[in-house]
């Protein structure tokens, strides 16, 4: 069954998850950058040659000596500079040339690092209970063990905010095995479906049901069997009940509202 909302929602998760993930190894890597800059950073109090005011900021014209050797460097300062005054500068002892600035990686790293825990706490166990059960569907599938039952009711689960107007559905399934008097009660997945209108225009209310026949609590509804050309298939066969096939008439889908307070 086409649902283009679900899928979009799907789709929207695992980008959020992609980007989480990829936020999280920038902020260790910059982490790591940082960590690295400061175990090479070398600080020491340079001469004041030049100053030169620029908006907000001053613009310092620096010298200082490595093994005897001149370097000459502009530094930005927001603090007050005076010609012939000390600076502290930080250099790169493997490149003395090059200067080391150190303030904001440390800063940015964390903060990348907080935002990408955050999500991935809110969206990653929802990607992985979704991958699992997409898994367990798949293998049920394979499996091919499955039944065909009708659909008791169409529940309006109003506990899902609608998208654009659309309300999303689930259908309900009941069944009562003769063998062990046990009603075994199957869900479908939410869809933004109106289940009731694809049952209006195909004139089918069977659906079919794959089973985990080692643990019977995992089963996955499919709900594209409400399209033609699916085999009807006795129930009991797979559940272990009155093998003998019994006609029953079609019975009309009750469409209901889920409790909030379920």
């Amino acid at each position: 069954m086409k649902d283009s909302i679900t899928e979009a929602k799907n789709t929207k998760l695992t980008i959020i998850v992609i980007i989480s993930i990829a936020i999280l190894i920038a902020s260790i890597s910059m982490g790591i950058y940082s960590y690295n800059l400061e175990q090479k950073a070398i600080e020491i109090n340079a001469n004041v040659v030049k100053v030169e005011y620029n908006n907000k900021d001053y613009m310092a014209t620096v010298e200082y000596k490595v093994n005897e050797q001149l370097y000459t460097k502009i530094v930005k300062s927001n603090k007050e500079v005076a010609v012939n005054s000390k600076l502290p500068i930080s250099y790169n002892k493997d490149n003395p040339n090059n200067l080391v600035n150190n303030t904001y990686w440390p800063i940015i790293a964390a903060a990348l690092l907080v935002i990408a825990i955050n999500l991935l706490i809110i969206f990653l166990p929802k990607f992985i209970k979704k991958l699992l059960r997409k898994r367990l569907n798949k293998r049920l599938v394979l499996e091919n063990t499955y039944i065909d039952i009708p659909i008791s009711e169409i529940v309006v689960n109003n506990t899902i905010k609608p998208v654009n107007g659309t309300y999303a559905y689930k259908a309900r399934m009941r069944y009562l095995n003769k063998k062990d008097n046990k009603e075994y009660v199957y869900e479908s997945d939410d869809v933004f479906v109106d289940i009731n209108k694809v049952i209006q225009e195909t004139g089918i209310n069977h659906i079919k049901i794959y089973i985990d026949k080692t643990n019977t609590d995992n089963y996955y509804v499919d709900l594209g069997s409400l399209y033609p050309d699916i085999p009807i298939i006795n129930p009991d066969i797979v559940l272990g009940g009155d093998k003998k096939k019994e006609e029953k008439k079609e019975e009309p889908v009750e469409v209901k509202e889920e409790d909030k307070n379920q």
